[in-house]
């Protein structure tokens, strides 16, 4: 089963890159919110891997969209992405670790797909479902090496 994952961007262009980018990632069935309070129905209404919110949303800051979902989806790997220097938002979010992850815009496509791959070998380590770590890392992991 698909882990599901929510952007939360309201650039259509930025949005249809990154969900183009998520396509790519095995193991995930993408999502789309356009500003906070679309991505707070859809929050509400199911479960979610993964959270990605962009900073400067059109009702609201993608932060406190994140510390919501904290609370709400505390299983959620979440990240905060900006164009703009948000260094206070972003210290702020990870010492009350809220975010676990920052990408600035423009993206760099290998980071994305990296962390979304360590998110997945996390989730199927953490269950035992051997079979959804990549050979390679399952050996390691098998091993002892993790």
């Amino acid at each position: 089963m698909p882990r599901k994952l929510l952007v939360v961007e309201d650039e259509p262009d930025v949005l249809e890159s990154f969900m183009d980018l998520v396509g790519q990632v095995p193991g995930y069935e993408a999502h789309r919110a356009i500003n906070a309070r679309e991505a707070r129905e859809l929050l509400e209404a199911g479960h979610w891997a993964v959270i990605v919110a962009d900073e400067l949303l059109p009702d609201g800051s993608g932060l406190e969209l994140l510390s919501e979902a904290a609370h709400t989806q505390p299983q959620a790997a979440r990240a905060l992405m900006s164009a703009y220097p948000v260094f206070r938002q972003l210290i702020e979010g990870l010492n009350l670790h809220l975010v676990e992850k920052f990408f600035a815009k423009p993206f760099d496509p290998p980071s994305i797909e990296g962390w979304l791959t360590e998110v997945s070998d996390r989730r199927a380590r953490a269950s035992g479902d051997f079979e959804r770590i990549p050979p390679l890392h399952r050996d390691v992991w098998i091993r002892g090496g993790w």
